[in-house]
């Protein structure tokens, strides 16, 4: 660690214990104890029914995942943030959809896809 000395304006160095493994130990605790989680259903918009394989992807993470057969999916470790989800199915208008993770804990999103056939 180097400290200024005010008086004479030159550098001096300081050996103080410092244990850089343990610090970033404990950011990256503190970090992950912010990270939420998103629980997403895609459904048709006409009937309500889950829209099974369809693909998701935060391009801004570089995150993609796809529906289960009840069109869900839980998107976990999410920095908080706003993300812009895109959803894409076959038969579907693709869709963007703007989300706010404020932090820890599960967030819910229905995403209702419009047929294009």
């Amino acid at each position: 660690m180097q400290d200024v000395n005010s008086h004479s304006g030159t550098l001096e160095h300081k050996d103080a214990p410092f244990d850089s493994g343990s610090v970033l130990e404990r950011i990256r605790t503190v970090t992950d104890s912010l990270k939420g989680e998103l629980d997403l259903q895609v459904v048709s918009s006409e009937r309500e029914h889950p829209v099974s394989n369809a693909m998701i992807s935060i391009d801004s993470i570089g995150m993609t995942a796809v529906c289960d057969q009840l069109g869900r999916v839980c998107l976990n470790a999410l920095p908080p943030g706003r993300y812009y989800i895109d959803v894409i199915s076959a038969g579907y208008i693709a869709q963007s959809v703007l989300v706010s993770i404020q932090g820890a804990g599960a967030h819910k999103l229905l995403v209702k896809m419009i047929s294009n056939i």
